[in-house]
């Protein structure tokens, strides 16, 4: 997803290929991602519709690069308690 598409083509896009979870970028590069959870929080706050979704996006990125191992990406994961971690390609 680009920052710049609203919440409802989001929750489109979601519906569309049946996940909760999207990966946003930026200008071809990643930027973050977007939940169901976020969206619900965003429509809570009476958020419209038509809102970016880069005006709901978490503030806090976090990332694993592709040199980790997985024992250290699961570490890195149970940390901050995340059911998905984007891995980046370090190049």
């Amino acid at each position: 997803m680009d920052i710049n598409v609203s919440i409802l083509h989001t929750l489109e896009q979601m519906d569309k290929c049946n996940r909760k979870l999207l990966l946003v970028f930026s200008e071809g590069e990643y930027f973050g991602l977007v939940s169901i959870g976020d969206i619900q929080r965003a429509i809570i706050g009476n958020k419209s519709l038509d809102t970016p979704i880069k005006n709901i996006l978490r503030d806090r990125i976090i990332t694993a690069d592709d040199t980790l191992s997985l024992d250290e990406i699961r570490t890195l994961m149970m940390s901050y308690r995340m059911e998905f971690i984007p891995i980046l390609n370090t190049e």
